[in-house]
């Protein structure tokens, strides 16, 4: 009898939630019998989710005050053998609504413990050490969760994320969207929020345009109108006669098409849990150039060999890390990609 998973996923398009979808992409429906409960005022996963599998989609604000008693509903009507929590908000809630029932309770830890508030973090020490198993990206964040919350060593396992590489094969099989030319193309990828750092890359990438006049920049991402992030670079674009070298691109369903077609990746970010987009832009072979805004970062990155670093939030040293990346070429990465067998083994034998 196959083992049956439910996966309870925001309805939003973040690096969690993309890689909740990566991880259930590697358990074979011969073995698991895998379905996703999505959680959202609009369903921007559809795309990604796999179409011969049962998807149900509430639309509902995704942190109601009765989330928990939803969650639980659900389990008590489909009975699952594991449920599967993506990120913190959604985790406290799921060990709560899964308590005394019969189910396992996986978790996959979606940033540091630091960055907290005090209340999160009275939620998790309470819930967390009731879960099966939970998953850290990083030595650093393992080690946070198991001094900062009192958890057993034994529960708390780092894991690294998943690429799905077979749907990056289907996607950078799409047409190239740069046009035929010899400028230089920078790209980055995330939402305009703050922590992303993008007010800091086009700083950088200013210092970039005056070295490499024929560069420009490619910005994947959703944004609005309204979003002050997005505002504030617009603004900054105005002023420094930017606008025709910066394209912000709105969401994208594909943005591998582009990572793939760069001469360069950029992680400008304040904060990471761990950086997939970065990992699969090394995995297309795309040098990177990325603040080291965690540790991390400087395991992944080869410097010199697949990309070049950056202070954390140091403008001036990641422009002269973009400007060397890009001169790379082609690059094979040496970080370690293949943890989907990993995750079968966590499914299988919890």
């Amino acid at each position: 009898m196959r083992k049956k998973i439910i996966f309870f996923i925001p309805s939003g398009c973040g690096g969690a939630e993309r890689q909740a979808i990566v991880i259930s992409r590697c358990l074979s429906d011969d073995e698991f019998d895998v379905t996703y409960h999505i959680f959202g005022p609009s369903n921007q996963l559809e795309k990604f989710l796999p179409t011969e599998r049962e998807v149900v989609f509430h639309k509902e604000p995704v942190f109601t005050h009765n989330m928990i008693s939803n969650l639980r509903k659900i389990i008590k009507a489909e009975k699952p053998d594991v449920v599967y929590g993506p990120e913190m908000p959604v985790n406290w809630r799921l060990v709560l609504a899964s308590r005394f029932t019969k189910c396992r309770v996986i978790l996959r830890n979606d940033n540091y413990l630091y960055t907290q508030s005090f209340t999160q973090k009275l939620r998790l020490a309470f819930t967390y050490p009731f879960a099966d198993y939970i998953i850290a990206q990083t030595d650093e964040m393992r080690d946070g969760l198991i001094n900062g919350l009192h958890l057993s060593k034994n529960l708390v396992h780092t894991v690294a994320n998943a690429i799905d590489k077979n749907y990056i094969k289907k996607c950078i099989s799409e047409k190239n969207p740069f046009d035929v030319s010899e400028k230089v193309r920078f790209v980055a990828v995330g939402r305009f929020h703050a922590v992303k750092g993008f007010d800091m890359l086009v700083k950088a990438f200013k210092i970039v345009k005056s070295i490499i006049p024929y560069s420009e920049l490619f910005i994947v991402g959703e944004y609005h109108d309204d979003n002050p992030v997005y505002q504030e670079i617009q603004k900054y674009l105005g002023q420094n006669d930017l606008e025709d070298s910066v394209v912000c691109t709105g969401f994208k369903a594909n943005p591998y098409v582009y990572m793939k077609n760069a001469d360069c990746f950029v992680l400008s970010s304040r904060n990471e849990g761990l950086p997939n987009v970065m990992i699969e832009a090394l995995y297309l072979g795309t040098p990177v150039a990325a603040m080291k805004c965690i540790p991390v970062i400087e395991r992944i990155v080869a410097e010199g060999k697949t990309g070049y670093l950056a202070g954390k939030e140091n403008i001036e040293e990641l422009a002269d890390a973009m400007i060397k990346a890009s001169e790379l070429g082609r690059i094979v990465t040496t970080y370690n990609l293949n943890t989907e067998e990993k995750f079968v083994e966590i499914f299988r034998n919890i």
